[in-house]
């Protein structure tokens, strides 16, 4: 037994479609896997070492990104 993530979208008609998480973004993958770390310095003040931050993410995410977590 395993969870297995999928992506769901609404078509214009408004009909959810899923997939594979894979074929989501690249950028899209990478937020979710930066996610848990956000929440984790939210409970405990830390230090996070992320090896090219902005690789697939949006300009303005990234910049967003840093902004939380120095806040």
């Amino acid at each position: 037994w395993s969870l297995v993530p999928k992506a769901v979208h609404k078509t214009r008609e408004g009909i959810e479609k899923k997939w594979d998480f894979k074929r989501e973004s690249a950028g899209t993958q990478r937020l979710l896997h930066l996610l848990p770390w956000v929440f984790h310095l939210f409970s405990q003040p830390t230090v996070l070492v992320v090896d090219e931050l902005s690789q697939h993410l949006h300009t303005l995410l990234t910049r967003e990104f840093v902004r939380l977590c120095l806040e």
